[in-house]
C-alpha cells in the first residue's frame, strides 16, 4: 500500500503515477522494471516515490492488487451466484477469463505477472494483502483449500497461455479439459 503521502496527493498526480507505473509493468516484469524509468516517466526525483513507496515491489503489488483484484472477487461471486456450484462456477468463469486476459490492455500486464511470478513473491504478496486488509475474497481463497488447489491448477493454465501463446481456443480446449479433472479427479486422466 502506499504511504500516507501518496494518498493526500490530488487525485490527478495520483492517476499519472498509477498509470506510470501500469506502463512500467505492462511493458517490464518485476525483476526488469526500474525506479528510475518510472520517475523518468513521471519528471519526479528518486525521494518522490520513495515518498509515496517503500519500494518498488510495494508500488508493483499496490498496481496488481488495484488492476486485477476483480479477477479473484469475479469467481467468488460466480461461485455464490451459482450456489456453491463448482463445476457451473468454473465454466462461466473460463468466459470471463478468456475475456479479461485477452484484451489488449490487460494481455502484457498478465504476461509479465504470470511469466516472472515466484514461491516469493507470492509469499510477499500474501503478506502485503495481510498487512493491508486490503481483500477480505482474497482471504477465503488463501484460507479454503479447495480454492487454494483450484487456483493453483487456474494459475498454471493461465501461465501457459504465455509461455506457449495459446490462442483463445487453445486456452478454452486445455481450460474445459482442467475443470473435467477438477471435477472428476484423478480417474479423468
Amino acid at each position: 500500500m502506499p504511504k500516507e503521502v501518496f494518498f493526500r496527493l490530488k487525485k490527478e498526480k495520483q492517476d499519472l503515477i498509477i498509470q506510470a507505473l501500469i506502463d512500467e509493468f505492462e511493458q517490464k516484469t518485476l525483476h526488469e522494471a526500474t525506479v528510475k524509468s518510472i520517475i523518468e516517466r513521471l519528471n519526479i526525483s528518486r525521494g518522490s516515490f520513495y515518498q509515496y513507496f517503500f519500494d518498488l515491489e510495494e508500488a508493483y503489488f499496490f498496481i496488481l492488487d488495484k488492476k486485477f483484484n476483480f479477477v479473484h472477487i469475479s469467481f467468488l461471486k460466480l461461485y455464490d451466484k451459482y450456489n456453491k456450484d463448482l463445476k457451473k462456477t468454473l465454466l462461466e468463469y473460463k468466459d470471463f477469463l478468456v475475456t479479461e486476459i485477452y484484451k489488449p490492455e490487460n494481455y502484457n500486464f498478465f504476461k509479465n505477472r504470470y511469466l516472472s511470478w515466484s514461491f516469493q513473491l507470492e509469499y510477499d504478496f500474501k503478506k502485503y494483502k495481510e498487512k493491508n486488509n486490503s481483500c477480505i475474497e482474497f482471504e477465503k481463497m488463501y484460507n479454503n483449500k479447495q480454492f487454494a488447489i483450484i487456483k493453483v491448477l487456474m494459475h498454471m493454465i493461465i501461465k501457459n497461455i504465455f509461455l506457449y501463446n495459446w490462442p483463445k481456443e487453445t486456452f478454452i480446449k486445455e481450460y474445459e479439459q482442467l475443470v473435467k479433472f477438477i471435477m472428476e479427479g484423478i480417474n479423468y486422466v
